[in-house]
């Protein structure tokens, strides 16, 4: 679509725009013929004109960037003109409403389209800001609105808040502001310093702390930027004040600019502030604080601070509280008020809904390091208050000093003897994490917690922080289900099969292996490092084993179709101990001509002697008895060259010892000595010794954001120098 700019100061941020979209030309420029705009013509390669009439009729938009008649300029009237002429108009803001209600008409009338540019709305944190604010709008009616600003930018600001009100906006002159309001303001001068303050001067009726909507923030303007303290237990930053260089293009010549002021970082960091949380704050922070204090007070008794240094502290002491009174003064006393109802929002739950539209990918991308070892650490307690409640329902661990031996909890929690190993690993795993203290082979509470009465608050919680960020709601379900059905499953009246594949649905399977984020992101890499395979070579063959729903096959043949790589594939065959999962595999997979199904034990006597270019084992390993042996029978099925790439869980898995467990047997290699489920880094590194393999890359690699899920993808190479017999 052809386009027009009209107006060349900020109208080359238009012009730059529509040459970085796809689908728009820019046509011409309309002036009114300055040097600047003449200049700007010849630099873009387009047409100048000067009157609506000399434009083209191919015209298709026109960006009306010009003052408008409110601010004394031509806008208005030309946007009226473009579109009596049929043409579509985008007119930069500001702009009173009496001017857009006659440009709204005319479009109307005409037939065409009429909107108000405004690029704030499309900032990333503007739309953030305007999404969570909807969201906890929902939940609660706001008290209060505090806004800082500067004027030119008040039509965005006023646009964010009509946003917010859905376009039903009522705005009063207060004057002098009423005690039913929040914050009251005050111009000061402090030593000739404006001060401007926003004080809300409330009390409550019962307990005056509780009213408190913060504590205290601080900017302090410098004509370089401003320094900002946005709590006591918060950050401080410093932010760059904007100044526009004079460059005759902009923002085409900015590239010219590699160093100064706009090369540095707008808002910058200086003090993050430490994620802390109220209870951390009254129980920890504020004790070590007056700590402080007190010790200061001791060496100041002792001599070690000097009297003249004393004696600046306590003048700084009184000057405040003379400032104090002043500023009181100012103010006025505060009035009392009843006290606000307090209703707590989970914030986590609002992101979890944020996350609920993005693609697999944008989640991955958005999602933090520290969000993913939260939301892993409040799952694994969530488990483990169902591994507490288990035994609290049998009169163990119900109060802090009581020792039990193990022997105890075997004899009093009913279960089958298949699953004693599991009890064990439940106090083993309750032991690390400091829910339970040990002595040898008795354990006690660490500290009172009553696993009843917290068993739905941590779940909910749990699910807040995993739904739809790390794993769809099916899978949290599936967890907490779990939980809720351990005496079961522990007494074998419900199976760990008829879990996972409720009423036998693969639905469940399917979620936990294709759309947990860490099956993702690893299934994303195993493809990928299977197409970087057959991109440098003809004629591969492939092996999976243990593939069970696909999940990893459906992405690994994706990507081999989506890089045009299905000639170099001679045969893809799938297998698993299962024929249910072939029948499924050979309808869903049927259609590649190189694709094929088997039935294979890997932990047969043989596993067949064809070799293959790459082998793929998707979450297999940690169900076999010996890891070792089976990665030698494996290894003797690749070619020279060939490459054995496998996804397995790295250290203990607190999840899957309430569920998958269940369906899992005790192992006899590196496992049995540490009675854990799943091997840990190290395990894992002397096995692959031991079957004389060699790990050439690993991921999530350390201090990875998805490394606290405890999953890994290794891609293993034959030792080198080794020669099979």
């Amino acid at each position: 679509m052809k386009v027009i700019v009209c107006g060349v100061r900020f109208g080359q941020f238009y012009i730059e725009a529509i040459r970085r979209c796809k689908g728009l030309e820019l046509a011409g420029i309309l002036s009114a013929g300055s040097k600047a705009s003449q200049a700007c013509a010849a630099r873009y390669g387009v047409e100048l004109y000067t009157d609506v009439k000399e434009l083209p009729e191919d015209i298709e938009i026109a960006c009306v960037v010009v003052r408008t008649e409110t601010q004394g300029g031509a806008g208005t009237e030309l946007a009226k003109q473009l579109m009596e002429c049929g043409i579509p108009v985008m007119l930069e803001q500001p702009a009173h409403k009496k001017e857009l209600l006659e440009l709204y008409k005319t479009a109307v009338k005409n037939k065409t389209v009429f909107t108000v540019g405004n690029h704030y709305m499309q900032l990333k944190s503007v739309e953030a800001f305007i999404r969570y604010a909807k969201s906890l709008m929902e939940k609660q009616k706001p008290i209060y609105i505090n806004i800082d600003l500067s004027t030119q930018v008040a039509y965005p600001c006023a646009q964010v808040l009509a946003e917010l009100f859905e376009g039903k906006l009522t705005i009063k002159e207060v004057g002098r502001l009423v005690p039913d309001v929040p914050f009251s303001s005050a111009l000061m001068l402090v030593n000739e310093i404006p001060v401007n303050v926003r004080a809300q001067n409330q009390m409550a009726a019962d307990v005056s702390d509780n009213y408190t909507h913060l504590f205290f923030q601080i900017s302090i303007g410098f004509a370089g930027g401003m320094l900002t303290l946005q709590d006591v237990h918060g950050a401080v930053t410093y932010r760059e004040r904007m100044t526009v260089p004079e460059l005759e293009f902009m923002p085409g010549d900015l590239k010219t600019v590699c160093v100064g002021q706009l090369c540095e970082e707008s808002i910058r960091n200086l003090y993050t502030g430490e994620q802390q949380n109220y209870k951390e704050i009254l129980d920890s922070v504020w004790p070590e604080a007056i700590k402080e204090q007190l010790q200061q007070m001791v060496e100041m008794i002792s001599g070690v601070i000097s009297t003249k240094e004393w004696n600046r502290r306590s003048t700084v002491s009184l000057t405040a509280a003379g400032a104090w009174s002043d500023i009181m003064g100012i103010l006025g006393f505060p009035y009392v008020c009843d006290a606000l109802q307090r209703e707590w929002i989970d914030m986590d739950e609002i992101l979890s809904n944020e996350y609920q539209s993005l693609s697999m990918q944008q989640r991955y991308d958005r999602i933090t390091k520290r969000e993913v070892e939260y939301g892993t650490a409040m799952l694994n307690r969530a488990c483990m208050i169902g591994m507490l409640k288990i035994f609290q329902a049998h009169g163990m661990f119900q109060t802090v000093g009581q020792w039990h031996q193990v022997g105890e909890v075997l004899e009093k929690v009913p279960h089958q003897s298949a699953f004693t190993y599991i009890l064990r690993r439940w106090l083993l795993v309750m032991e690390q994490s400091g829910i339970l203290l040990r002595e040898q082979e008795r354990f006690a509470l660490s500290e009172h917690l009553d696993a009843d009465q917290v068993f739905e608050p941590v779940w909910k919680k749990a699910g807040n922080l995993w739904n739809h960020r790390m794993g769809p709601q099916s899978v949290y379900e599936y967890f907490y289900e779990n939980a809720r059905q351990l005496p079961k499953l522990l007494n074998g009246r419900r199976t760990a099969q008829e879990m996972l594949f409720l009423e036998g649905q693969t639905d469940i399977a399917s979620d936990l292996y294709r759309r947990t984020l860490i099956a993702w992101a690893m299934n994303q890499k195993i493809a990928s490092v299977t197409a970087q395979y057959a991109a440098e070579r003809e004629k591969i063959t492939i092996l999976e084993v243990g593939a069970g729903t696909g999940a990893t096959t459906e992405v690994v043949l994706g990507k081999i179709k989506d890089e045009g790589l299905c000639k170099a594939i001679e045969r893809y065959n799938f297998t698993d101990l299962s024929r249910f999962f072939l029948e499924d595999a050979k309808k869903a997979y049927g259609n590649y001509a190189f694709f094929s199904t088997a039935q294979l034990d890997i932990e047969a006597e043989s596993v067949g002697e064809e070799r293959y270019d790459i082998l793929i084992g998707a979450g297999v390993l940690n169900n076999v008895d010996d890891t070792t042996a089976v990665l030698e029978k494996l290894r003797r099925r690749l070619k020279k060259g060939g490459i054995l790439v496998i996804s397995e869980a790295v250290g203990e898995s607190i999840p899957m010892l309430i569920s998958q467990i269940f369906m899992m047997h005790e192992a006899s290699d590196a496992r049995a000595k540490t009675s854990t489920t799943f091997l840990s880094q190290e395990q894992w590194k002397e096995t692959w010794e031991n079957a004389r393999l060699r790990c050439v890359e690993e991921f999530p690699a350390k201090n990875h954001k998805l490394e606290a899920l405890g999953q890994r993808v290794f891609v293993l190479k034959v030792e080198e120098g080794w020669n099979e017999k």
